[in-house]
């Protein structure tokens, strides 16, 4: 598998597992939840996060805890 396809399948896993979160709770996850529900290093979700928010499906401030969430895109 090639690293921009497991890149691929690893932002998939990861605003799934956001939405699950989300979904199941009042609050958005931590990048430690994530690590949990995806079993993908954390280091790899923090990465995984900075990219989706550079193509603007998420948003976070950095630094700061649970500032986690997906972005609604108007249609």
């Amino acid at each position: 598998m090639s690293r921009k396809s497991k890149l691929e399948g690893n932002k998939r896993l990861v605003l799934e597992a956001i939405q699950y979160w989300h979904n199941t709770r009042t609050y958005w996850p931590s990048f430690r939840d994530i690590e949990k529900i995806t079993c993908i290093s954390l280091g790899s979700v923090y990465t995984v996060c900075k990219a989706l928010r550079e193509e603007g499906q998420i948003d976070f401030q950095d630094g700061v805890a649970r500032t986690l969430e997906i972005v609604k895109k108007d249609a």
